[in-house]
């Protein structure tokens, strides 16, 4: 008989509207603790080799961004028997669709965006676009 009345008894006694509370509270801490959904990446990742559109056998232009926010400017004339190429280092900032462009003082501050055939549009640097190498 104590047994039974023991099993209807609960265990702890609480006024209904602190059990509320306390619930509550429980399922608060549960949804927050859930885990949080990653965004995803709306825009692709700039960082590689991209060649200028305009290339031919005797010209190249390339820009490659590392992911250490430096970089490298390759340009080439001429072709495999005879030419002359340079590269200029440069160190690069993402600011939401913004990229900024610094060779060693010469800034250059433009939009940019990657299309969905992956072509880099940096309209305030070049009028040409940038087809991914790697």
């Amino acid at each position: 008989m104590k047994v039974i009345k023991f099993l209807k008894t609960p265990f702890i006694k609480l006024p209904q509207a602190l059990q509320i509370v306390l619930l509550v509270c429980f399922v608060s801490t549960v949804i927050s603790c859930a885990e949080d959904k990653k965004p995803t990446a709306t825009t692709p990742s700039i960082v590689g080799e991209w060649l200028r559109n305009d290339f031919s056998e005797n010209y190249e232009y390339r820009l490659v961004f590392y992911n250490d926010e430096n970089g490298v400017k390759i340009e080439r004339e001429g072709n495999e028997n005879q030419g002359i190429s340079n590269a200029l280092t440069f160190k690069w900032t993402v600011d939401g669709g913004t990229i900024t462009l610094d060779f060693n003082g010469d800034v250059y501050t433009s939009t940019y965006s990657i299309n969905e055939n992956g072509n880099l549009y940096l309209p305030g640097f070049s009028e040409h676009f940038y087809i991914k190498q790697n």
